[in-house]
């Protein structure tokens, strides 16, 4: 059974605003339609994902290497502080061999100076 109108007028405005509603849908599924078999597109689809492919790949590999430099820094970082307890071993070395050098020289020195006097003094007796 069919409603009953009030306005004709009004209802008309109604249902043609529903007819432009679905023609503009269906508009633009047919331009979306025509576009997925468009070969321009298409050509436009496949490089877009093969760049993106590309970004992919080059953020893999700079994340590799960022990994890579990472480890060759901290390696680097070990063999420096490798280099400077060995310059701290060899430079308390250095020290101690000039200590007892000295020490000797001083020794040697006090035996000459000994030798010296006990020599002097055999020939002044």
């Amino acid at each position: 059974m069919a409603k009953k109108v009030k306005d004709p007028a009004q209802e008309i405005a109604r249902i043609k605003a529903q007819i432009q509603k679905a023609m503009a849908r269906l508009a633009t599924k047919e331009a979306a339609l025509a576009a997925e078999n468009n070969p321009e597109l298409k050509k436009l689809n496949e490089r877009l994902k093969v760049l993106r492919k590309r970004r992919g790949a080059a953020a893999r590999m700079r994340a590799l290497f960022t990994k890579k430099l990472n480890t060759l820094r901290r390696q680097v970082e070990e063999k420096k502080q490798a280099i400077d307890a060995e310059n701290d071993l060899h430079d308390s070395t250095e020290r101690e061999i000039r200590r007892i050098e000295d020490r000797i020289q001083k020794m040697s020195l006090e035996g000459f100076k000994k030798t010296e006097e006990i020599r002097l003094g055999k020939k002044i007796k």
